[in-house]
């Protein structure tokens, strides 16, 4: 459910033209900022346990040394191969016994 490219970068343009502390973007994060004003410690425990679980479902990264020495294939992409490498886990998640 992540919002894609294109949105971000208008909000972009839009923040350069017309400056703000914070500007949600895309339905997700303007639920989550007007839901933080009125509740602000259920929010961010909602928050908290959804990037737990997000983290818990991840595969493991191998050991690299990453672009220290050279770039890396990866990641080159606006989406830096994100979205793949989700459905990817989702389908492996789904074939588990």
């Amino acid at each position: 459910m992540m919002d894609p490219p294109d949105k971000v970068v208008e909000a972009m343009i839009w923040a350069s033209l017309h400056p703000r502390e914070e500007l949600p973007v895309g339905w997700k994060a303007q639920a989550a900022y007007s839901m933080h004003h009125v509740l602000p410690d259920l929010t961010e425990r909602i928050s908290a346990n959804v990037q737990r679980a997000e983290l818990n479902k991840a595969s493991p990264a191998p050991a690299t040394p990453g672009s220290l020495y050279r770039p890396m294939p990866e990641g080159t992409s606006v989406d830096g191969g994100i979205r793949a490498r989700m459905k990817a886990e989702d389908e492996a998640r789904e074939h588990r016994p």
